[in-house]
């Protein structure tokens, strides 16, 4: 819902291309990773997490990076476009 949200206003709240998948890629591993820990699977070496849970630690990792840079870039131009005004 946050993403379909985001999706419709993109235009309105000038975000650059794929802050929207950003989000939902961040959502949905978030959401995985917790969903993971109901499942009984072998842990890797000496670790609290399966497979999976690294799997998907690791792409809320990534989704969440490029969130954060997708966002920062687009304050940056903001606060550009203010400075040039």
């Amino acid at each position: 819902m946050i993403t379909e949200i985001m999706y419709h206003k993109r235009e309105k709240w000038a975000l650059y291309p794929g802050t929207v998948f950003a989000s939902a890629g961040t959502l949905y591993s978030g959401g995985r990773f917790f969903l993971e820990f109901m499942r009984k699977d072998e842990m890797i070496g000496n670790t609290i997490f399966n497979a999976w849970q690294m799997a998907t630690l690791v792409l809320f990792l990534f989704f969440s990076l490029w969130l954060c840079f997708s966002l920062y870039r687009r304050y940056q131009n903001l606060s550009r476009n203010k400075e040039s005004i």
